[in-house]
């Protein structure tokens, strides 16, 4: 089973599991991935992210780093109680994992990215007239709101709602995983959800409790909690592009960046203020930690992956902060966009789609 991201890059789960680690692996990666291309074959001129299943790992003769947390083996870390394991080279990410508790794939690509002069950017990306359109913001804000409705103007095409890949010569490429979908996405989607009986379940909060519970104990025994996928619990649901809008809306090649719009939801601000502003002074550093703020939880595996393979973790970190600043060069525009916390959604799209198009 695999999946190719944007012709370069296969996810691939290995031959070698369990069938309840590769039924639950496979549930978790589909709704990441849905709407990615399936290909028949693996390729082997391809960048490769390889799933493992960590029961399967040889831990014999490990050299003990960490005594009963860290063991390190022919360049592989592995975490003894999270039953995890990383291994780079210059072209394949190996990753072990016993469940799909917190499988971080897009983590993992980027890993393969930053090698390739690339980076994930927690954005939206839109194509206006055949040139790159960036929103940077944190989540939450209205990305997905701002493109969704962007994307039904003519002349406008969509790259992502949350992250897309920016190349360190300017260069948008897209990245059209699934949007995840809440209950104040309907008035965006009206077809879809009569279509599908979308209904957001409301869960008593002694229920959330039991469902957090459920989940995090079915993961550590290698089972995944299922639900019907249009009644959810979970206050969201996953969608790829591809069902929401038509395919030529969706771009699939690489456009030049030209356009970068720092949205920021403000407190205490009266009326939508638009200020001009220098690229890249204003938008590297946010860019890049916005992007790293959503993988926390893996940066301090990966760090102590490169410490102990001789790596230097501030080079590491300062290399996206390095593509995102040298992408900018040939920007045209960069606006930051303070919008009043108390905007509604209908404001936020009447008010700031026209500064953005």
């Amino acid at each position: 089973m695999l999946y190719l991201i944007n012709d370069s890059i296969q996810v691939i789960l290995d031959e070698g599991h369990r069938r309840k680690w590769y039924l639950d692996i496979k549930y978790v990666t589909d709704i990441q991935l849905e709407g990615f291309p399936v290909p028949d074959g693996i390729s082997e001129n391809l960048q490769t992210v390889i799933l493992k299943d960590y029961e399967f790992l040889d831990l014999s003769n490990a050299e003990s780093i960490v005594p009963g947390a860290y063991v390190y083996k022919e360049n592989i870390l592995i975490d003894l109680q999270k039953r995890i394991a990383l291994r780079i080279t210059n072209n394949t990410v190996e990753y072990w994992c016993h469940s799909s508790y917190n499988l971080p794939i897009l983590f993992l690509i980027q890993l393969l990215l930053i090698r390739k002069g690339e980076t994930f950017i927690h954005a939206a990306g839109i194509s206006v007239e055949g040139e790159g359109v960036l929103l940077s913001a944190f989540g939450g804000i209205g990305k997905t709101l701002l493109v969704s409705s962007a994307v039904k103007k003519a002349g406008v095409g969509l790259l992502g709602d949350d992250f897309v890949i920016l190349s360190r010569n300017g260069i948008m490429q897209p990245y059209l995983r699934p949007f995840c979908l809440y209950h104040y996405h309907k008035m965006l989607f009206p077809e879809f959800y009569a279509l599908h009986n979308v209904r957001y379940r409301k869960i008593p909060i002694p229920w959330k409790a039991f469902y957090k519970a459920k989940k995090k104990l079915y993961y550590s025994v290698g089972r995944t909690v299922r639900t019907n996928k249009y009644a959810t619990p979970y206050g969201y649901i996953t969608v790829p592009p591809a069902q929401l809008f038509h395919k030529k809306y969706l771009e699939t090649g690489s456009l030049p960046l030209k356009k970068v719009f720092l949205l920021r939801r403000t407190a205490g601000v009266k009326g939508l203020k638009v200020k001009k502003v220098n690229a890249k002074k204003a938008i590297p550093f946010f860019a890049a930690g916005v992007t790293y703020h959503e993988w926390d939880a893996s940066l301090k595996f990966l760090f102590s992956y490169l410490i102990h393979t001789h790596q230097s973790i501030s080079k590491y970190l300062n290399q996206a902060e390095e593509y995102v600043l040298s992408a900018l060069e040939d920007v045209e525009e960069a606006h930051a966009i303070d919008i009043p916390a108390s905007y509604s959604l209908d404001r936020l799209v009447s008010e700031v789609l026209p500064v953005i198009l």
